[in-house]
């Protein structure tokens, strides 16, 4: 445009403020439904997340019930209950950020509750079906408490059933605003449609949960809690599969066991929280000297076990002095400032066409562990048969 000076003065044309303030919305919209995911346990991402969508639902539908009342129906009153109610809703984040989930869920589910009790009674009557809402509560309770309280469960579905009957039964002799019936009908299709929706949606979240907590107790059953690697029984899972491609494709196989040396001496000297850190000291130096391909599980207590696939004997000879001279010189640091030194004995053997079952194998490992342990400690003892 040009002004008074016949200068050219450029502005932002209205297309490209809508589209800026587009992309602003969404991207506030984005933060607010993933604010505090990532801050809690796995468990609780999609009930936070839940939490996070409903009250900007919540918010989104309250203001715009304040905008067709104020300018639609000319009552300020009904517009103010409204825009009260949506401010309310914001509090969640207030709570949220305190890391308060419980009371910020509770907080929602009653503020939901009174804001459906108050505009069914006094605004719209109960011919919107907008009590039908209550509904809801029952799904949305349980996935807003499952992990934390089964008394608030009963307590909100009880309080829930007892404001849907109230509002059917008072929804039409308080009423503040006057609504065209016409106007009322719509809102009951469109709230009916709402419930489904919402139902529908409860579910899939639902399904969500119930696949999260299948596989973490999946995880749970496979790996060791204290060392964060694989336990007894996922090895013996690996191990059984490698052992029949062992069998099938004749390709090397080979087998480690090792404990920890003096390892009660450890816990009578450090006591046992140091013995913990120094297994999973000891897990991870092990877990960064060898390939992701291979097997390494605590096999129980101080002892553990490796699987090599593709790996003969002279191979594993190497890899085997190779861990022990990395945990040799691996040490822990005590609160007193004391060095905790370690060491491990090894007992290595390769798989044979001959071994019927993988219980050979490692009996053929152990018995040169103990080898390793009467020959002195910190050493490897290759078994040839």
């Amino acid at each position: 445009m040009t002004d008074s000076n016949g200068i050219k003065r450029y502005t932002n044309p209205p297309k490209i403020k809508s589209i800026w303030a587009c992309a602003f919305s969404v991207n506030i919209f984005n933060k607010l439904r993933n604010y505090k995911v990532l801050e809690f346990e796995p468990s609780f991402t999609s009930t936070i997340q839940l939490g996070n969508i409903f009250t900007l639902i919540a918010v989104s539908i309250s203001t715009i019930y304040s905008l067709v009342y104020y300018f639609l129906f000319d009552s300020l009153i009904a517009s103010a209950v409204n825009q009260s109610f949506a401010l309310g809703y914001l509090l969640y984040y207030f709570f949220l950020s305190k890391n308060q989930i419980k009371r910020a869920f509770i907080f929602s589910l009653c503020l939901l509750m009174t804001n459906l009790f108050v505009m069914t009674v006094f605004f719209l009557s109960s011919r919107s079906g907008l009590q039908f809402c209550f509904f809801c509560m029952g799904p949305l309770t349980h996935l807003f408490f499952n992990k934390l309280n089964i008394s608030l469960q009963l307590l909100t579905y009880g309080s829930s059933a007892f404001l849907l009957i109230a509002s059917e039964l008072l929804g039409d002799r308080y009423l503040l605003t006057s609504i065209p019936p016409i106007n009322l009908d719509f809102m009951m299709i469109l709230t009916v449609a709402l419930v489904f929706v919402s139902f529908y949606k409860f579910l899939a979240i639902y399904n969500k949960e119930i696949a999260l907590r299948e596989h973490e107790l999946e995880i749970l059953t496979r790996i060791d809690p204290l060392t964060n690697i694989s336990n007894r029984r996922a090895f013996y899972e690996v191990a059984g599969k490698l052992l029949s491609g062992f069998k099938r494709n004749k390709l090397p196989l080979s087998l480690l066991l090792f404990d920890v040396d003096n390892f009660k001496k450890i816990n009578d000297v450090y006591g046992h929280r140091y013995g913990d850190v120094v297994l999973k000291t000891l897990a991870n130096e092990v877990r960064h000297s060898i390939r992701t391909t291979d097997c390494f599980a605590r096999f129980g207590g101080e002892e553990f076990i490796i699987i090599f696939p593709q790996i003969n004997a002279d191979e594993l000879l190497l890899i085997s002095e190779k861990i022990r001279h990395v945990l040799q010189n691996s040490e822990v640091k005590t609160d007193k400032g004391d060095l905790i030194n370690y060491t491990v004995s090894i007992g290595a053997t390769t798989f044979r066409e001959t071994d019927g079952n993988l219980d050979m194998v490692i009996q053929r490992a152990d018995e040169a562990m103990y080898e390793a342990k009467k020959g002195g400690r910190n050493r490897v003892i290759l078994e040839t048969g």
